[in-house]
């Protein structure tokens, strides 16, 4: 194991950034190697995956891996490889190694059981800019908002059209009832949890909430004391929970609503759901990297549903312009950073107005197309995966070169 005076370095010098990658197979961990890549970045990968259980493994490993690469930074996903004391915390300030966290879930269900929150040499990025002043009140200092984006070496213009997945109308996207029993099981939640977790879900939707923590909270302070003695890990999967049944409702309520224009339906449990007499088309999954660009640039109109609570845009939001394909999406309440509504993207208000909605830009190719162009160029002048880790990297050279 080499000396931790050794490993001390001046970081981001001149424009070249060398990263080391907490890889963990999950969301982003692509699109995060073929933007380095793009951008010129030398990235290292150390895969988690086999060294994450073990800390008499997994530190000397990262000791050696930054002592050979000499990397500017840590990066990670959603704060995968960072233990809960703040042990590795500590040991890159001692050795002035920044590290960057990159949320792109709900950062306010994980971070405020860790350690380490003052640690200058953590920056947090979040998907979510409404998290950002919560962190920061919570004693986290480098808080940044990095939302989501494409990536242009899978969607793009150079997308073809796919007569086998032509359709008028599509909605990509299970119905989380999957990942509500999953929550259930793993839970093993007390019976004064399993009594009310229907009914806060339910008012969750109803009342629009975004923080489940906080929403249950405030609903059921009786709950307090069942849900301090179930630990941390079952803390959030209750919350989980309640805020996954809330939008598995609205997801069907979205769905029920388009079933009059034979829709294509891509998930899993959608036959199940609404059947077979309702009209609509199955397919059963596609590939997000091979088959989901061609299938958005073959359909007239694919509908987005943000998941209830979510103010901020998803991935479909982006990846569908990319390629000039066409989305209509609920509005959120920060689309209106990245897109002019009504201008460049299309947006309805609630599930009553989807089928409507649908109807009026399929009668109107005209305008569609002219939407679907101006979508593009914002897209890819401003929304793609170079675009965040660019910004990701200029801001880590300002706090640590």
């Amino acid at each position: 194991m080499p000396k931790l005076e050794k490993l001390r370095r001046v970081r981001f010098r001149g424009s070249d950034r060398r990263v080391l990658f907490f890889e963990t197979g999950y969301f982003l961990n692509r699109e995060i190697q073929n933007t380095a890549k793009a951008l010129g970045w030398e990235l290292q990968c150390f895969p988690l995956l086999d060294e994450y259980d073990d800390p008499d493994k997994f530190l000397p490993a990262l000791l050696a891996a930054v002592d050979r690469f000499r990397p500017d930074f840590i990066l990670t996903v959603n704060h995968f490889g960072v233990d809960r004391a703040g042990g590795l915390l500590r040991l890159c300030k001692r050795i002035a190694l920044p590290l960057a966290t990159w949320f792109v879930d709900d950062p306010l269900l994980t971070l405020p059981f860790f350690d380490e929150a003052q640690n200058p040499w953590l920056t947090v990025f979040s998907y979510d800019r409404d998290c950002v002043k919560p962190l920061k009140t919570n004693g986290y200092a480098n808080v940044f908002p990095l939302p989501l984006g494409t990536d242009t070496s899978v969607f793009n213009e150079n997308v073809g059209f796919d007569d086998r997945l032509e359709c008028d109308v599509s909605f990509v996207g299970d119905s989380k009832q999957a990942f509500v029993q999953e929550r259930l099981e793993y839970g093993q939640f007390p019976k004064a949890l399993l009594d009310a977790w229907e009914e806060l879900a339910g008012a969750y939707l109803e009342e629009k909430a975004s923080d489940p923590v906080g929403f249950i909270t405030h609903k059921r302070p009786d709950l307090s004391m069942d849900i301090g003695l179930i630990g941390h890990d079952r803390r959030v999967w209750f919350a989980q929970l309640v805020r996954a049944e809330a939008t598995r409702r609205h997801r069907e309520r979205c769905v029920q609503s388009m079933l009059p224009l034979r829709p294509t339906l891509v998930g899993r449990d959608w036959p199940e759901i609404v059947g077979s007499a309702s009209g609509a088309r199955f397919i059963e999954a596609l590939s997000y990297y091979e088959h989901l660009p061609t299938f958005y640039r073959s359909c007239t109109v694919n509908l987005n549903i943000t998941g209830t609570g979510a103010g901020v845009p998803n991935q479909r939001i982006f990846d569908v312009p990319a390629v000039g394909g066409f989305v209509l999406t609920d509005n959120v309440p920060q689309l209106s950073r990245y897109y002019d509504i009504g201008d460049e993207v299309a947006v309805y208000e609630s599930h009553d107005e989807i089928a409507e909605a649908i109807r009026r830009w399929q009668r109107n190719p005209k305008e569609r197309r002219e939407m679907i162009e101006k979508a593009m160029r914002r897209t890819l002048a401003e929304h793609t995966y170079q675009h965040r880790l660019q910004r990701m990297g200029d801001i880590l050279s300002r706090l640590y070169s």
